[in-house]
């Protein structure tokens, strides 16, 4: 007596007769792609930023502490904030903040407890030997750090009280 595949819910119930035991393998398809016809234009703009990126290193890390020592204090850093290398007219932009209020929302730090928060970098350009950490914000109060010396792994523990 044969089984007649079974319909429940317009889903077919596989049976002994409509499951293949060896199907055939399947064969890719080839497809032709034509070479584009049109010459794409590159601006210099865009080939300097390509080649700034390659005389680039990795990112730039900073561990930062900071302690308040009289009273709570409150801290945030702004996506304006900038390592900018001395001698070049080059900045490297924020790319990530950890541990760290971002603008508009304030972090309170408790007084006299420590604080690390960390900030990562775009590269800095590999003739770099030294670098100021700088918030270019429109109130008073926004993260200096002047000269800092480079080193070999691009990752710095500063210490702000």
């Amino acid at each position: 007596m044969k089984q007649q595949p079974s319909m429940q819910q317009g889903i077919i119930v596989p049976t002994i007769e409509n499951v293949r035991p060896n199907p055939a393998p399947l064969t890719p398809a080839v497809i032709d792609v034509p070479a584009p016809t049109r010459r794409i234009e590159i601006s210099d703009e865009a080939k300097d930023q390509l080649h700034m990126a390659s005389d680039a290193e990795g990112q730039v890390i900073l561990h930062i502490s900071y302690t308040p020592c009289r009273y709570a204090d409150r801290i945030r850093i702004w996506p304006t904030t900038y390592l900018i290398p001395h001698g070049s007219k080059t900045k490297s932009e924020l790319i990530h903040a950890e541990n760290i209020g971002r603008y508009p929302v304030w972090l309170i730090i408790p007084v006299n407890k420590e604080h690390i928060f960390t900030l990562v970098f775009s590269p800095l350009p590999k003739g770099c030997t030294s670098f100021d950490l700088f918030e270019d914000i429109p109130e008073p109060g926004g993260f200096l750090i002047k000269s800092i010396k480079r080193n070999k792994t691009d990752v710095y523990h500063l210490r702000i009280r």
